[in-house]
């Protein structure tokens, strides 16, 4: 599968668990799963609420870097 986003690299850097994102976005667990795992898109809104909460610009969801890390691919 390729991904595109890197949702929970984001995710792991700030110690958030696929379960405390969803409870304050409001977005249910399997939806984020999905996210995270390129199975859906997502919208553009989604995408913004959920950088909001990472306190991260949008873009950086779709950049090959995470912090000062690059992702590797596996």
């Amino acid at each position: 599968m390729d991904r595109k986003n890197n949702l929970r690299e984001w995710r792991l850097a700030r110690g958030v668990t696929l379960k405390q994102l969803a409870q304050k976005t409001g977005y249910r667990y399997s939806y984020l799963v999905r996210l995270e795992k390129g199975l859906c898109k997502g919208t553009p809104n989604t995408w913004n609420r959920l950088a909001q909460e990472l306190k991260i610009p949008v873009n950086d969801l779709f950049q090959e870097t995470v912090g000062e890390y690059r992702i590797c691919a596996k």
